[in-house]
């Protein structure tokens, strides 16, 4: 089986078309003609048969695009993900957060047995970056908000 989608009335590859081809070809005499005389109810089952093998055969896969656009949103709208979406995004922040939690495990530890005061200024400077970013992934996942303080009975 060829993997050409070819039209029946004069077998000419119509995969291509642009749909001014496509509109010109099927206003044409030939197919016309075809459809009024050879175009019965066996030749339409065989066409669809035919049909439903070549997409069966070449399934349509839909490309992504290489570049992504943003979700338009107004100031007071937020965007809304789906399920799957947002647990992708929480999995990426908890990683995020992991790689900056122990980036900053080993800068501590990188930092006890230094003994100059250059580079361990450098590295504090560093540390200190590294913990704004652990605190941004943090607030992101809801890592660093306090619960909610527990209500006095009140008493009469």
């Amino acid at each position: 089986a060829s993997t050409v989608l070819r039209c029946s009335c004069n077998h000419k590859a119509c995969d291509n078309w642009a749909s001014y081809s496509f509109t010109r070809h099927f206003g044409f005499k030939c197919h016309k003609k075809y459809e009024a005389e050879r175009l019965d109810s066996y030749e339409a089952a065989r066409l669809r048969e035919a049909r439903a093998t070549y997409i069966r055969m070449n399934p349509y896969v839909q490309e992504q695009s290489t570049r992504k656009r943003k979700k338009k949103k107004d100031d007071d709208e937020k965007i809304i993900m789906t399920v799957e979406e947002r647990r992708t995004q929480e999995r990426h922040w908890m990683e995020m957060w992991k790689d900056a939690k122990n980036e900053l495990k080993q800068l501590r530890n990188d930092l006890k047995g230094e003994m100059d005061e250059e580079v361990r200024a450098e590295l504090m400077a560093d540390i200190a970056g590294i913990k704004k970013r652990k605190g941004d992934w943090a607030r992101l996942l809801g890592l660093n908000e306090a619960p909610p303080a527990p209500v006095a009975p009140i008493t009469f």
